[in-house]
C-alpha cells in the first residue's frame, strides 16, 4: 500500500501462525468499502478485510461464511455500497447492513440464473445496469429479484470468455474477451420485456367487469371483446377515419344481440350502450 504523503509502500504478506495477517500472498482483487476498510481477494484463500488503523486482517472464506468459493477473481463495489465478489463457483455479494454474504450460482433448471459459475468481473453502468462477466458468457443482473439476462457469441460477442467490462463517455459498454474486444450499444440490445398476454387479459377482464364498457384506443384496431352484462366494445376506425386501411370493415363487425343499435364514439370507436 502506497502512502501518497511519504511516498513509501507498506507491504502486507501472509505470516504463518498469525491469523490477523493476510490469508494468502496471491491477491487478485482489491476494493475499498464505505467504512474505509480495504478488501483483498486471494487465489484460493478467500477474502480479507484490512483495518488500516491496526494493520490487521479479518479472514472470510467458504468455511466460515456463505461465500461461493475461496478462489476470487475480482472485487467490485456498486453505487449502493454493496461489495460483489467474483469467484470460480458463482457471484457472492456482501450486505454491510445485514453483515451477511450471499451466493448466486447457475441452476440448470432455471434459465434466469447466472449463465456460468466461473465469474471474472463486474460493472455497474451509468444507467444502473449491473454487468457480470464469466468464462462462458455475459450477464445483466436484475438486483431486485436476482435474475440474470444472458449474452453469448449467439448475440454477437467474439467469445464467451469475458475478461473485462468498461463503460465509455457515450454510455457504450466495452467487453474484452480472449478473442477480441466488443462494443455493446444498449439501445440495440436492451428492450422492455413484454407483459405476458395472460396478465394483460386478466387486467382487461377486471376493468371490463368493473366498468361494464371498455373503450380501447389503439393505432391498430382490436377484435371484438365480450364484456359482462352482454356489452361489446371494438374499434372500427382510426382517429374517426372510416377510410383508414387498418379499419375493421363494417360487414365484419359482430354484435352480441341481433338488431342492437350501434353508436360511434367521437374518437372513432364503435360501441354498444
Amino acid at each position: 500500500m502506497l502512502d501518497p504523503i511519504t511516498g513509501k509502500f507498506t507491504v502486507y504478506k501472509n505470516k504463518t501462525g498469525d491469523s490477523t495477517s493476510i490469508s494468502d500472498d496471491r491477491i487478485y482483487g482489491i476494493c475499498e468499502d464505505a467504512q474505509d476498510y480495504l478488501w483483498a481477494g486471494t487465489l484460493g484463500s478467500g477474502l480479507n478485510r484490512l483495518n488500516r488503523e491496526t494493520g490487521k486482517f479479518v479472514r472470510i472464506n467458504s468455511r466460515n461464511s456463505p461465500i461461493c468459493n475461496d478462489y476470487i477473481a475480482s472485487l467490485y463495489r456498486d453505487k449502493e455500497k454493496k461489495l460483489w465478489i467474483s469467484t470460480t463457483s458463482g457471484l457472492s455479494g456482501y450486505d454491510k447492513h445485514l453483515n451477511s454474504f450471499s451466493c448466486m450460482q447457475n441452476q440448470p433448471s432455471d434459465f434466469k440464473s447466472i449463465i456460468n459459475n466461473d465469474v471474472t468481473t463486474c460493472l455497474e453502468d451509468s444507467r444502473g445496469f449491473f454487468w457480470v462477466g464469466t468464462n462462458n458468457g455475459l450477464n445483466i443482473l436484475n438486483r431486485s429479484d436476482n435474475s440474470f439476462r444472458h449474452f453469448t457469441i449467439a448475440n454477437g460477442l467474439p467469445s464467451n470468455s469475458i475478461h473485462g467490462i468498461v463503460e465509455d463517455k457515450n454510455n457504450n459498454i466495452w467487453i474484452s474477451t480472449k478473442n477480441g474486444i466488443s462494443k455493446i450499444e444498449l439501445k440495440n440490445i436492451l428492450s422492455v420485456s413484454a407483459v405476458p398476454i395472460v396478465v394483460l387479459l386478466l387486467i382487461l377482464y377486471v376493468l371490463m367487469y368493473h366498468f361494464s364498457v371498455l373503450h380501447l384506443g389503439t393505432e391498430i384496431p382490436l377484435p371484438a371483446l365480450l364484456l359482462p352484462k352482454g356489452k361489446t366494445c371494438f374499434t372500427n376506425t382510426v382517429h374517426g377515419k372510416k377510410s383508414d386501411p387498418w379499419a375493421l370493415p363494417e360487414e365484419k363487425i359482430r354484435y352480441p344481440r341481433k338488431n342492437e343499435p350501434k353508436k360511434e364514439h367521437p374518437s372513432g370507436a364503435l360501441f354498444i350502450p
